[in-house]
C-alpha cells in the first residue's frame, strides 16, 4: 500500500505503508512535515488559521492507495521525546495507560465497590448540608455529590506506579528503553481486546535510547504488527539510528533525500546489486544488508560533502546510486585504493 499526504509545493508526498514503514534520508524538513501532518490529521481537531497557512490554506488530506482516509481512522500515539513516553505512561485521559486501565476496570466487576463509595459520599454530603446555615429569601445554599464513575476514578484517584525489588521508582528515574518497553507492553494488552486501529508514530528516538536497545524494541514492534492487524508503525529515522532490514518490510523503507524512493524487494535489489558490482568476488546477502544498513541514510543526499565510510560501504552507495541513476559528483569520498577506488571515482 502507499500512503499519500498533501504538500503545499509538491502537490503530494507518497511512501510505502503497510504495517511497518521506516522513513530515512537527509531531507529533515520534509520528513518533519510528514510527521507533523500525520499527527495533526488524525488528531481530529479543527485546524487553526496558522495550521492552514502551512498547507496553503487548503485542508490537508491523507490517502491510502488513492482513497482518502477518515481523520478518525487511527488512534495515533506519537513519540518524539522521552517526555512523550512518560506522558503516555501517566493516567491522563487520552493516554495509552488511561485506555488500558479503563479496559481493566471494564473487565473487573467493581459495581459493588463503586456503589458503596457513592453511598459513603451521599452520607458525607448529608452531614455537610446539615451543617450549612445559609438561607436568603427562602433560598438555601447546599452542596451536591459528583458520583464516582470508573473514568473519574482513574483521572482523579489513581496514578501510575512503578515498583521494583520492594521499591517505588519515579517514572523520571526509569531507564529510557524500559519506559518504552513498558509502553509497548501496555499497547500489546490493549490490542488483544480493542478493535480500534492504532498508529504508532516514532521520531528520532536514537537521541535517547542506544542503537542496540532501539533495534531490539523495533523488532518487538515488528512482531507486534504481524500479530495484530489493527496496529501500524511509522518510524521517522534519524542519522545512524537502526533500520530493520527484515525481508518482509524492506519495501516499506522509504528514502527522503534529494528525491523520494522506496526500496524494492530485497532479493531483487541484491540481484541487481551483484550484477553491477565492479569485482567478481561479490558480497554475500548478509554483507550487503549490513552495508545497506550503514549507508541507507546517505542515499540521494547531496548535502553530505564528506562521508566517512569504508571502501565497501562507499562502493555499495555508488552501485545503488547508479541503479537509481543518481548523480554522485557532489559527494566527496575518503581516499582508499585500487580497483574499487577507481570505480568510486570514475565519474569525477
Amino acid at each position: 500500500m502507499k500512503m499519500k499526504v498533501t504538500h503545499p509545493f509538491h502537490e503530494f508526498v507518497e511512501f510505502e505503508f503497510n504495517h511497518f514503514a521506516q522513513i530515512v534520508g537527509g531531507n529533515q524538513e520534509l520528513k518533519f512535515y510528514i510527521f507533523q501532518l500525520i499527527n495533526w490529521y488524525f488528531d481530529g481537531k479543527k485546524y487553526s488559521e496558522d495550521d492552514l497557512a502551512i498547507f496553503g490554506f487548503n485542508e490537508p488530506n491523507v490517502s491510502i492507495d488513492n482513497h482518502i482516509v477518515s481523520r478518525k481512522k487511527y488512534r495515533v500515539v506519537s513519540i518524539e521525546t522521552i517526555m512523550d513516553i512518560s506522558e503516555q505512561l501517566s493516567l491522563k485521559k487520552g493516554t495509552l495507560a488511561f485506555d488500558y486501565i479503563c479496559q481493566i476496570m471494564n473487565q473487573v466487576d467493581l459495581a459493588i465497590q463503586i456503589e458503596k463509595m457513592n453511598d459513603v459520599l451521599q452520607e458525607m454530603i448529608c452531614n455537610i448540608n446539615n451543617a450549612i446555615k445559609i438561607e436568603e429569601d427562602s433560598m438555601r445554599y447546599e452542596t451536591d455529590a459528583i458520583e464516582f464513575l470508573k473514568e473519574n476514578i482513574i483521572k482523579a484517584h489513581l496514578q501510575s506506579k512503578f515498583h521494583q525489588i520492594d521499591k517505588n521508582i519515579s517514572v523520571d528515574l526509569l531507564n529510557n528503553s524500559c519506559k518504552l518497553k513498558l509502553l509497548i507492553s501496555i499497547l500489546e494488552k490493549i490490542l488483544t481486546v480493542s478493535t480500534d486501529y492504532y498508529l504508532l508514530v516514532l521520531r528520532n528516538l536514537g537521541n535517547s535510547i542506544s542503537n542496540k536497545e532501539l533495534k531490539n524494541i523495533k523488532k518487538s514492534l515488528l512482531n507486534l504488527t504481524e500479530h495484530h492487524d489493527n496496529l501500524s508503525v511509522i518510524h521517522f529515522i534519524g542519522y545512524n539510528e537502526p533500520v530493520i532490514f527484515e525481508k518482509e518490510v524492506v519495501e516499506e523503507i522509504t528514502i527522503i533525500g534529494e528525491r523520494i524512493e522506496s526500496l524494492p524487494d530485497l532479493g531483487f535489489l541484491y540481484h541487481r546489486f551483484i550484477q553491477s558490482y565492479p569485482l567478481n568476488a561479490v558480497p554475500t546477502m548478509e554483507r550487503f544488508c549490513s552495508s545497506l544498513e550503514r549507508i541507507v541514510y546517505y542515499l540521494f543526499d547531496k548535502e553530505w560533502r564528506e562521508i566517512s565510510l569504508s571502501i565497501e560501504d562507499q562502493t555499495t552507495l555508488k552501485v545503488l546510486h547508479q541503479l537509481y541513476d543518481h548523480d554522485l559528483k557532489d559527494l566527496s569520498y575518503i581516499r582508499n585504493s585500487e580497483v574499487l577506488q577507481m570505480f568510486i571515482h570514475e565519474d569525477d
